[in-house]
């Protein structure tokens, strides 16, 4: 007798086969494949296709197999992107509700641009809250998808009071709003306007309120101190002359590893300083360091490595050891002491360099600016359009304009020339 199931889509049944080997696991999984076997009616013919059945059970066994694999990898990939991206746009990675910085895709003027053509966020009103933190939607793609979590960065930007109506305002006003939560102001003094303006984020570190060495190396002791005590992974310095391209600042953090040691900024010289050593006054050492007037940033990693030599009062310590400012005392730390090269960012930008030389066409993609105005001296960037030099003496709140421009300060049009 024949048996003949040709029906491919029919499981079968293990009874099929007869009760004998009912016990056996393996011939259970064996009696649900969809293959059709023709057997003959004795002993002997189901003897003969044995090997042949065998054979194509497990290569049945090993297909199934593999495409339950791939399922299950693809079903877990896009559980994760599809968490991952749901933080990101309704918690901002945690900290940007009200930012229009979204990694992963374009950001530009029209809202956010998804990669395909079902826009996750299309209307600029999803994000907007009040009118000074309208922080509007960048026109160059500033983010990429591996930028760091603004959550993970502190940012210290070091002041005087003195400075703190005509610097620090235009600051507050620009950058500050795409950084609220993790901008820190340290200055010489109390300020209870400054103290509302950035809801609390002011700390009055008590130093000197000169421009000397001693000054600025008690502040970068207070702002490393503060640091060390917070669970950040990158400690980022800045000077109140300092616009920060925030989204191109993340963008670069995320090509380094924070558990990694990484001393990130510019140097302002051509070669590595060299100075005497303190240890041996006969000797000289030299390194290389990152100016402060164009920002830089340490890895908490490194950041750790150099408390032991940096934390507790004990910078300003070393300051007075080289007899050198707080910047060239981080260089000191990190590249004699510990070895760490400077790695040279050259996006960073300070006022040692013409900022009329920036080429403007694509800001987006420099990370700082500076300036300085000092009698007739001005050195500030070309921008042609937005506000006049009396409104923007800084050229911040054009740059800001330029690369935001729905904040609602913003001119309508960056083409009608100011100058």
């Amino acid at each position: 007798m024949k048996i003949l199931r040709s029906d491919r889509n029919r499981m079968m049944k293990f009874s099929d086969f007869g009760s004998s080997s009912g016990n056996n696991p393996r011939t259970k999984v064996q009696a649900l494949l969809p293959y059709h076997f023709i057997f003959n009616g004795t002993n002997s013919g189901v003897r003969s296709n044995k090997k042949l059945c065998y054979v194509l059970q497990l290569m049945s066994i090993f297909i199934i197999s593999c495409t339950l694999l791939v399922y299950q990898v693809t079903i877990s990939t896009s559980g994760k992107i599809s968490t991952d991206l749901h933080r990101d746009i309704n918690n901002g990675d945690e900290t940007l509700t009200n930012d229009p910085i979204i990694v992963g895709n374009t950001v530009g003027s029209e809202g956010i641009i998804s990669n395909n053509e079902n826009s996750l966020v299309k209307d600029t009103n999803e994000i907007h809250s009040n009118d000074y933190s309208n922080n509007g939607f960048a026109k160059f793609p500033l983010l990429l998808g591996n930028s760091e979590n603004l959550n993970n960065v502190f940012l210290s930007v070091k002041s005087t009071k003195r400075f703190h109506s005509s610097r620090l305002e235009p600051i507050i006003k620009t950058w500050f709003n795409l950084a609220k939560d993790q901008t820190w102001i340290f200055t010489d003094d109390d300020d209870p306007e400054l103290l509302e303006k950035t809801n609390g984020h002011v700390i009055n570190t008590h130093c000197p309120s000169t421009h000397y060495r001693q000054a600025l190396c008690c502040k970068m002791g207070t702002e490393f101190d503060t640091f060390i005590l917070t669970d950040k992974s990158w400690f980022c310095h800045f000077d109140d002359d300092n616009y920060v391209n925030v989204p191109g600042l993340l963008d670069l953090l995320g090509k380094y590893n924070s558990r990694e040691y990484w001393y990130l900024g510019k140097p302002s010289l051509k070669s590595p300083i060299r100075i005497q050593d303190p240890d041996n006054h006969t000797e000289e050492v030299s390194f290389w360091f990152a100016t402060g007037g164009a920002g830089f940033c340490l890895s908490r990693a490194l950041a750790l490595r150099m408390s032991p030599l940096a934390s507790g009062g004990k910078f300003t310590k070393v300051c007075d050891r080289i007899q050198l400012p707080d910047d060239v005392t981080v260089g000191y730390i990190a590249g004699h002491l510990l070895g760490q090269n400077l790695t040279v960012i050259p996006q960073f930008h300070s006022h040692f360099e013409t900022m009329k030389f920036i080429d403007m066409k694509n800001p987006g993609s420099e990370i700082t600016f500076s300036y300085v105005r000092y009698a007739e001296y001005e050195n500030i960037l070309d921008i042609p359009y937005g506000f006049s030099e009396q409104e923007d003496p800084s050229r911040f709140l054009s740059l800001h304009c330029e690369l935001f421009p729905n904040f609602s300060y913003c001119p309508n049009s960056n083409t009608t020339p100011s100058r």
